[in-house]
């Protein structure tokens, strides 16, 4: 599984284009921003994944085990690694997801109840994908006490195929404990949060950076040739930053634009120790919802 980043090219920049699995650059750990953390939305329930699997089979749809047996007779069936784990089907009962997906799997980041319909939310991880269709699963734990006897779990229309999907499912009656709070969904890191980032800091946001299209250039023979061989050099700089060292520029522009996965201060120092800012800008990818 290979992940590249999902950065647009910025007309008259360069596009440096990293290849890896989600993380373009090693991140700083020490001041990152953290996104902010709202609490949880009023129809939201709690629950658990508990397995991702990209060997799933058969249509698009939820399926439901409210036992240890019929839950590992789906385990395997849609070849989860490992075992299966531990459940508490006194007070739990295990869904599974079946939809198709990219080579790269959304997180389930929340699970709604409203009016007997219950819908969960995917969250693309931040950067670009393979495109190969894989029939992907989803395994999560939900309360009983958050759900009703009867129900509809639904699938929205997404990359893998042309319309909702709904699966009508049927549970014992439960008088049992209540459910726990719902997790808070993954959240951006605010607009204020990332101009603190690059407040003062030579490395601008690609977003910041001119418009040099219209601007004359007295010899761009030369110029182009200077260029190509500033960003192969920048590009040789910034390679032990990147997990797998595979990236890629072009040459036809002023600017080599680096993606970065929610940008700290020290990933932008790291980048302007190796290369020049003059000639460089940042594009921030952010993850979790907006």
């Amino acid at each position: 599984m290979h992940r590249i980043r999902r950065v647009l090219a910025v007309p008259v920049l360069a596009v440096l284009v990293l290849a890896g699995c989600g993380e373009p650059l090693q991140p700083g750990q020490s001041d990152r921003s953290e996104p902010a953390t709202p609490a949880a939305a009023a129809d939201a329930i709690w629950f658990e994944v508990l397995g991702v699997s990209e060997t799933a089979t058969g249509d698009d749809g939820w399926h439901l085990a409210g036992d240890a047996d019929s839950f590992s007779r789906l385990w395997d069936h849609h070849g989860f690694a490992g075992p299966p784990p531990q459940v508490d089907f006194g007070t739990r009962v295990v869904l599974v997801s079946v939809r198709a997906e990219d080579a790269c799997p959304d997180d389930l980041v929340e699970m709604r109840l409203s009016g007997g319909v219950l819908e969960p939310t995917f969250l693309p991880p931040p950067g670009g994908c393979e495109e190969p269709l894989l029939t992907t699963a989803h395994v999560v734990a939900v309360h009983r006490g958050d759900l009703p006897e009867q129900l509809t779990a639904v699938l929205r229309q997404h990359e893998g195929h042309g319309g909702d999907v709904e699966t009508q499912l049927s549970l014992p009656p439960y008088d049992g404990s209540p459910a726990p709070a719902p997790p808070a969904p993954p959240r951006q890191m605010s607009a204020a949060a990332l101009d603190a980032v690059f407040d003062g800091h030579p490395l601008r946001r690609c977003d910041e950076v001119p418009d040099i299209s219209s601007e004359e250039e007295p010899d761009p023979v030369s110029q182009a040739a200077a260029t190509e061989r500033e960003l192969g050099a920048a590009q040789e700089a910034l390679r032990p930053l990147h997990d797998d060292g595979t990236l890629s520029y072009s040459a036809a522009a002023e600017h080599l634009t680096v993606g970065v996965i929610d940008p700290t201060r020290e990933d932008l120092d790291a980048i302007a120790a190796l290369v020049d800012p003059a000639f460089t800008c940042v594009e921030p990818v952010l993850s979790g919802l907006p």
